[in-house]
C-alpha cells in the first residue's frame, strides 16, 4: 500500500484506496482495525486528500465499525458494503421483494458513521452466471438459459477455443460450472426485461436516498447484461435520467493527528 501510495497518490484518476477486498467474516476484528487504523495512518501522512476505504468484512451494523475512528474523525473514510441478491434465488419471488431487501439493506448501512458506498451489487436474482464461483466453478445449470459461448479475442496461436462439441470439459471445481456442447449458462428468464428494469430503478432510487456512492459489478462482461453495468445502461437496465447529487454526510473535520499507529505483538 505504501509503494502504491508513492507511485499513484498524486495521480489525478485516483480518488482513493482500499487495502484490501472482502476479508472474511471470520478475520480477527481486532486485528483487521489494527491493520485498518495502521494503513490510514499512512494515507494521510503521504496523501491527506484520498479516500481512505475499507471493507466491512461481512460485519454490517454500525455498532461493528463505530469503535474503528474516533467520533469526528471520520475525514475522508469511507466504509464499503458488497451486497448481491443472486445467492437469494428462492427468496426473490417478485420485484417487489428484491426491492424491499434491497432498502431495507440500504437503510440499515446508512447508519454508519462514515460515508458509506455499495462496492459491489448486480441485477441477478440468481446464480446461474458463468463461473460466478470462480473458474469452471459455482452457479446452478438448473433454470439457467444457455447461450453461445464467446469466441476467442486473441488472434493466431492465442486464440485457443474451446471444445464446443463436447459435453462437458474439466478441469472441475466443487461445484461443476462449465460449458456444455459450446453453450454457456445466463441469469434464468424468471424476470422479464421490464421487471428487471424495474428493480433497477427501485434500487438506484434506494442508493440515493441512503447512502453516498455505489460500483455495480461488474463494469462490463461478455455474456450477462444483469452483471454489466455498461450493457444494464445501454439496455435501460438501471435509469439514464440524471441525478441528483445525494445529500453527503459532512463529517467533523479535525487536521490528523499523526500519533504512533498501534502494531500487534
Amino acid at each position: 500500500m505504501s509503494g502504491l501510495v508513492d507511485k499513484w497518490g498524486q495521480h489525478p484518476a485516483v480518488w482513493g484506496l482500499e487495502p484490501v477486498n472482502e476479508p472474511q467474516d471470520a478475520t480477527d476484528q481486532w486485528a483487521l482495525k489494527i491493520f485498518y487504523r495502521n494503513l490510514r495512518y499512512m494515507m494521510r501522512t503521504k496523501a491527506p486528500h484520498l479516500k481512505f476505504v475499507f471493507h466491512d468484512s461481512g460485519h454490517l451494523t454500525p455498532a461493528d465499525w463505530d469503535d474503528l475512528f474516533a467520533d469526528g474523525d471520520t475525514h475522508n473514510v469511507v466504509l464499503d458494503n458488497h451486497y448481491y441478491r443472486a445467492w437469494n434465488n428462492l427468496d426473490n419471488t417478485d420485484v417487489d421483494t428484491v426491492c424491499k431487501a434491497y432498502k431495507e439493506h440500504l437503510e440499515m448501512i446508512q447508519g454508519h458513521k462514515y460515508e458509506v458506498m455499495l462496492g459491489e451489487w448486480a441485477l441477478a436474482t440468481d446464480d446461474c452466471a458463468f463461473w460466478l464461483g470462480n473458474f469452471n466453478d459455482g452457479g446452478s445449470p438448473g433454470g439457467c438459459q444457455w447461450v453461445d459461448c464467446p469466441k476467442p479475442y486473441l488472434e493466431g496461436k492465442f486464440a485457443v477455443d474451446l471444445d464446443r462439441d463436447a459435453y462437458m470439459q474439466g478441469p472441475f471445481g466443487t461445484d461443476p460450472d462449465v460449458a456444455m456442447y459450446g453453450k454457456c449458462p445466463i441469469d434464468s428468464a424468471r424476470f422479464s426485461q421490464a421487471e428487471v428494469a424495474a428493480m433497477g430503478k427501485c434500487i438506484y432510487e434506494s442508493i440515493d436516498a441512503n447512502i453516498q456512492a455505489q460500483t455495480m459489478w461488474t463494469f462490463r462482461n461478455e455474456l450477462e447484461p444483469r452483471w454489466s453495468y455498461m450493457e444494464a445502461y445501454d439496455t435501460g437496465l438501471i435509469p439514464k435520467v440524471e441525478r441528483k447529487e445525494p445529500e453527503r454526510k459532512e463529517p467533523e473535520h479535525k487536521e490528523p493527528e499523526h500519533k504512533e499507529p498501534e502494531h500487534k505483538e
